[in-house]
């Protein structure tokens, strides 16, 4: 019940502020669960946080390649379902877009005429992952979820024009997330995690230059993880 109120909190976030409050929230209560209903076995809930990065694109912009970086950070809960087998919850800041300036090719032919020096969106998501881990014996796991995101702010700049109100995105994000992490003692490790969005991040336009009507995010995620 606690996560399905989590979720219903997310569709509300409006700023990076509430999304720590959140985070801070759902860790609170998964500790106090893993406290109170699991003395007999402290790792079956546990928890840690992860800082790093994104490079990221939108496929159907016009621009190919993982030109955007953008920021990731958050907590997460595993939930030991098996010796071998998590369930991980996450609450993140996930910024993706696509970022293209002069001196980088376009990707589709009639834009390789440079007629702007400069075009990026920036997309910051407060977003929920859900993964299925498989772990091996040193704790190192790969996963598979997904994940839904809310969309608090956006923007889209065309050398000085600010487009951000003319063709606004959706407001929600769902993800595919193919996810892999390499522990190197019982508390660090490495995250590297690939999302693909499963729906068009951009109401239905018709756009002949800069879009295509259908866009997707894709990025690549590396991170620092610490478990507690």
């Amino acid at each position: 019940m606690t996560y399905f109120c989590v979720i219903y909190i997310m569709a509300k976030v409006k700023n990076i502020i509430q999304l720590y409050i959140i985070c801070l929230f759902c860790f609170s209560t998964s500790n106090a669960i893993a406290q109170s209903d699991y003395e007999e076995d402290l790792r079956t809930f546990f928890g840690g946080a992860m800082l790093g990065g994104n490079l990221s694109q939108i496929s159907g912009d016009g621009i190919e390649g993982f030109h955007k970086l953008g920021l990731n950070f958050g907590a997460m809960t595993y939930i030991k379902l098996d010796d071998n087998l998590a369930l991980s919850m996450e609450m993140l800041y996930n910024e993706k877009g696509s970022n293209w300036w002069k001196g980088v090719d376009p990707a589709i032919a009639n834009m390789k005429v440079k007629i702007y020096n400069k075009y990026r969106i920036v997309l910051p998501y407060a977003e929920i992952p859900v993964v299925l881990n498989i772990f091996d014996k040193h704790q190192s796991n790969f996963g598979l979820g997904a994940s839904y995101g809310r969309l608090f702010n956006e923007k889209e700049i065309l050398d000085s024009a600010d487009l951000s109100k003319a063709f606004p995105f959706r407001k929600y994000d769902v993800n595919l997330i193919i996810n892999g992490t390499l522990m190197f003692n019982q508390h660090w490790g490495m995250n590297l995690r690939f999302n693909y969005s499963m729906v068009n991040i951009r109401k239905l336009y018709n756009l002949d230059l800069l879009h295509r009507e259908q866009q997707y995010s894709r990025l690549w995620t590396i991170r620092a993880i610490y478990l507690f």
